[in-house]
């Protein structure tokens, strides 16, 4: 039993010694999406190729993929950033990067369009379209991508010689997946995960306990002028106007 084509599965990408992630320096800027890139091998044959959909409702897997930055709630797909097998292809490790700066929280996990129930631990509960149990299948685990972020403890337990402690993330908003190999109820291979994810936190002028200068105290917001502000006052993606060149309280009033 094996989830790709001749028993191969590739093994985990963008990876050096100490750091989970490698990125390309050079950014091209569009919109609230930044060109810069994961560095990447190749993928397993199931998983998506590339997002060819106008919603974005694909997660992919490419050599090179956009930074993504997510304001208000959206359901949306990712790219993956590893993709291993273990138990002689048995168990599929998957961890799918939906946003590069910190969420506020990531909610209802979908395969292809069915929301797969999860209890606290994050194995699956609830029943397949088919009506068969994704119990003993399926584990989502998520983090949101905070500064503090630790590594996926379950995936060093499933796989110590290829993620460790240092394999952190840190910033990205991402889950790890662990899928049991069934063919009933993993038919046609891996399935398209998406996410519904509450974005990014913004700064609000209006609350006082907010410091424009300290993430920490900022919350989840959807006022578009707020977006519009913290797109405009990020330095990684935008101008990074400074409080001196941007003024907040005259902006949003």
């Amino acid at each position: 039993m094996a989830w790709a084509a001749g028993g191969a599965v590739a093994s985990y990408i963008g990876l050096s010694a100490g750091y989970a992630y490698t990125a390309v320096q050079t950014a091209v800027a569009l919109a609230i999406t930044v060109g810069a890139t994961y560095a990447t091998n190749a993928l397993v044959g199931g998983a998506q190729q590339a997002d060819t959909s106008e919603d974005g409702l694909v997660t992919v897997k490419q050599p090179a993929v956009p930074w993504e930055y997510v304001y208000g709630t959206v359901r949306k797909g990712g790219s993956y950033a590893f993709i291993h097998s273990t138990d002689n292809n048995k168990y599929l490790h998957m961890i799918i990067i939906f946003a590069d700066r910190e969420v506020d929280s990531i909610g209802a996990i979908y395969f292809d369009d069915q929301v797969v129930a999860l209890d606290a631990s994050g194995l699956a509960t609830g029943t397949d379209r088919n009506g068969d149990n994704f119990k003993n299948y399926v584990r989502v685990i998520k983090k949101t991508g905070t500064d503090d972020q630790t590594a996926f403890a379950e995936l060093i337990a499933d796989a110590p010689d290829k993620w460790t402690s240092a394999h952190r993330l840190r910033g990205k908003a991402c889950i790890y997946v662990r899928l049991k190999f069934n063919a009933t109820r993993f038919p046609r291979g891996v399935p398209n995960i998406t996410a519904v994810v509450n974005g990014h936190k913004i700064y609000d002028p209006r609350d006082a306990g907010q410091d424009p200068d300290n993430k920490d105290t900022w919350e989840f917001d959807t006022n578009a002028a707020n977006v519009a502000a913290d797109y405009i006052r990020d330095p990684d993606i935008s101008m990074g106007a400074g409080a001196e060149d941007f003024p907040l309280a005259e902006w949003v009033a």
